[in-house]
C-alpha cells in the first residue's frame, strides 16, 4: 500500500464511524499495525485533516471539520 491508501482508508473509517476512534481501534480495522497507525495518523493531523484527544491512556481521533480548517 501507498500512504495515500493508507490515509485513505483511515480517512474513510473515521468518516464512516462518525465517532473518535483510538488508535489501536483504528490499526485493527484498517488491518494496520499500531506503529503504522500512528505514523499516519499523526502525518494526517500535521496537515490538519485530523484532531487529536488524549483520555486516559489512549489517544482518540477524529476528521476535523471542514470550517476549522
Amino acid at each position: 500500500m501507498s500512504n495515500e491508501d493508507y490515509k485513505k482508508a483511515i480517512r474513510s473509517l473515521l468518516n464512516a464511524q462518525r465517532r473518535p476512534l483510538s488508535t489501536k481501534r483504528i490499526a485493527t480495522k484498517t488491518h494496520m499495525t499500531w506503529p503504522t497507525a500512528k505514523k499516519y495518523l499523526n502525518q494526517m493531523k500535521q496537515q490538519g485533516t485530523l484532531t487529536a484527544y488524549k483520555s486516559s491512556n489512549r489517544i482518540f481521533w477524529q476528521p476535523k471539520k471542514k470550517k476549522d480548517r
